[in-house]
Formats: structure tokens, C-alpha cells, sequence
């Protein structure tokens, strides 16, 4: 900033001055504005797509409905994450399915040899399994459920 003096005296006994500045910007600011500037594409978004290369041919077939007394039952698992798997061929005792309330319950053994057990709990307190239930949800139109056997894949809609 340039040294200035008081240009003229304010009735309020405040000083007001003419000052010129000089801004310099940061070399990183310059090379941004520049960046933003330009009309040219990002080259890697444009490039044309490369073929992909076919390593395997399947036969798909959409089967609009299956018979009416069949029941599908799409099980997901949204409170546990894909690298903490419950172990189903391990740790499964029993499954019930009550297919008048549409409802799936399955039966976990508790492993009494892990790290998270407590020997030291009350009788009461120690729990021998855990009880997966389902809940029905609204089914959304977008599912479907598809059987691969060799080169063939049979489609069907979950409605």
C-alpha cells in the first residue's frame, strides 16, 4: 500500500483517505483461474471408448412369470457389511419360512470359543443364538432373479 495522506477531514473528525493498492495473487490462485479459463476438454474425458474385448457369449432368456404357487424370496442383509459375513454354512441351526405372513427366520449358533463371548455372565445372560428375521418391505419393479447354468441365463421378474 501506498502512503497516502489525509485527503480531507470528515465532519466527524474522521480521517478519509485516497489509497491505491497493489493485489498480488498466490502462483497456485494464477494457474487455477488459468485452468478455469480455458475452452479446451479435458482430453481423457473425450477420448473415444475402447472396445471391450467378448471373453464369454450367454444365451439370456426373460421369462415374463413363473407359476403361481412358487414363492421367491429376495433376503438381503443391510446392517451388516459385505467384509463381516454372518457365516450361514457355519453357524445356520435351524431356518423357518411362514409363508401365509411371507416371513423367514433363521437361527444362528453363537460361537462360544470367540474373543466377544463372556464366560463370566450370569446363566441367564448367555445367549446360545441369534435369530435373523425378515421383514416385508415393498418390492420395487426394478428385481430380478437370474439362474446361470452353463452358457444360459434364465431371468425372472420379482414382483
Amino acid at each position: 500500500m501506498k502512503d497516502a495522506a489525509p485527503k480531507e477531514e470528515a465532519e466527524s473528525g474522521v480521517d478519509v483517505y485516497d489509497v491505491e493498492m497493489e493485489v498480488k495473487l498466490e502462483e497456485a490462485e494464477i494457474k487455477q483461474e488459468e485452468a478455469e479459463v480455458k475452452d479446451e476438454p479435458m482430453s481423457s474425458v473425450f477420448e473415444e471408448p475402447r472396445e471391450d474385448k467378448v471373453i464369454r457369449e450367454i444365451d439370456v432368456y426373460f421369462t415374463p412369470r413363473i407359476e403361481s404357487d412358487t414363492k421367491l424370496y429376495l433376503m438381503q442383509y443391510p446392517l451388516r457389511p459385505y467384509w463381516r459375513p454372518y457365516g450361514l454354512q457355519e453357524r445356520c441351526e435351524e431356518v423357518r419360512v411362514k409363508p401365509k405372513q411371507s416371513r423367514l427366520e433363521v437361527d444362528l449358533v453363537i460361537e462360544k470359543d470367540g474373543e466377544n463371548y463372556d464366560e463370566d455372565a450370569k446363566e441367564h445372560l448367555k445367549i446360545t443364538k441369534q435369530t435373523l428375521t425378515s421383514s416385508k418391505t415393498p418390492l420395487l419393479p426394478c428385481y430380478a432373479l437370474g439362474i446361470l447354468r452353463g452358457n444360459k441365463l434364465c431371468s425372472f421378474d420379482l414382483l
